[in-house]
């Protein structure tokens, strides 16, 4: 995919079949953002005139509605991250907000019910918090 502001350039595999392609076409067509229409097989696109007044926001989705796969090649694609780098990732994204979880809902939860009930009622009411912050903490992070 490229775009301007009133235009738009997408591009197909190769091996996509005939069929499909005719078929993309025709409901490109149809689409109220779509202006105009350049098959160019040469190039192994598909140029679209976008019409005014619509946002990137609408053409975006109407392309999803159809499947189509947007990749904007003017940017360079971030490098694919080995499954331990993102286990990594998700490891320590749960265990910071079930630490966060723990500390603001768990002492939340300990001072509120140790100003409203007493000390005893404060400490099972702070184990509880932290025990739900955890929770909550680690599927948030």
């Amino acid at each position: 995919m490229h775009s301007t502001a009133l235009r738009l350039r997408l591009r197909y595999p190769r091996e996509m079949p005939a069929e499909t392609l005719v078929g993309l076409i025709e409901a490109l067509r149809l689409q109220p953002w779509v202006n105009g229409l350049h098959h160019r097989g040469a190039s192994t696109s598909v140029v679209i005139e976008l019409a005014s007044g619509f946002s990137p926001l609408r053409w975006q989705l109407g392309l999803a509605e159809l499947g189509c796969s947007l990749l904007d090649r003017r940017w360079p694609e971030s490098a694919h991250n080995s499954s331990w780098e993102h286990m990594a990732r998700q490891i320590g994204g749960n265990i910071i907000g079930a630490t966060l979880g723990q500390v603001l809902i768990g002492g939340g939860a300990g001072l509120l019910g140790a100003w409203l009930l007493g000390p005893r009622a404060g400490v099972i009411l702070g184990a509880c918090g932290a025990l739900i912050g955890s929770v909550v903490g680690s599927v948030a992070g």
